[in-house]
C-alpha cells in the first residue's frame, strides 16, 4: 500500500511539475512576444507536454463477512450456543494468521421463532 501511494505521489508530482513548467514557459513566451518587434512576431513558440502515470501494488487488505446462526428453545440457550460457535470461528481466524485487531463484530441479532400451520390464523411462539 505504501509503495502504491509513493508511486502515485511521484506521478502526481511529475504531473504538477509539468503543468507549472508549461504555465511558466507560456508566461515567459508571452512576455518575450510582447517585447519583440513586428518582424520577429512571426516566430511561434509552442510547448507540448504529454504525461502518463501508472501505479501498481499488491493488495494488502480483504474484507470478508462471516457469521454463525443458531436456533434454540429460548434466547439464553441460543445466545450461549451462538457465543460458543463464534469463539470457535474467531480462534480459527486467528490461527490462520489474522490479527485480533483486524477482526470486528458488527452486530448480533436475536429473533423469536414462530410457527404457523396452514389451518391456523395466528402464529405460535416456538423458540
Amino acid at each position: 500500500m505504501k509503495s502504491m501511494l509513493k508511486t502515485l505521489g511521484i506521478a502526481i508530482g511529475i504531473l504538477v511539475m509539468l503543468i507549472v513548467g508549461t504555465s511558466l514557459l507560456s508566461q515567459a513566451g508571452r512576455a518575450e512576444t510582447a517585447m519583440q518587434t513586428d518582424e520577429d512576431s512571426s516566430d511561434q513558440r509552442t510547448v507540448t507536454v504529454t504525461g502518463i502515470g501508472q501505479a501498481n501494488a499488491q493488495p494488502d487488505q480483504a474484507v470478508v463477512r462471516v457469521g454463525v446462526q443458531t436456533e434454540a428453545e429460548n434466547a439464553a440457550e441460543a445466545l450461549s450456543e451462538n457465543s460458543s460457535q463464534m469463539q470457535t470461528l474467531l480462534a480459527t481466524l486467528q490461527e490462520a494468521g489474522i490479527p485480533e485487531a483486524d477482526i470486528q463484530t458488527q452486530f448480533l441479532q436475536l429473533y423469536p421463532r414462530y410457527t404457523q400451520t396452514s389451518q391456523e390464523t395466528t402464529s405460535t411462539l416456538a423458540g
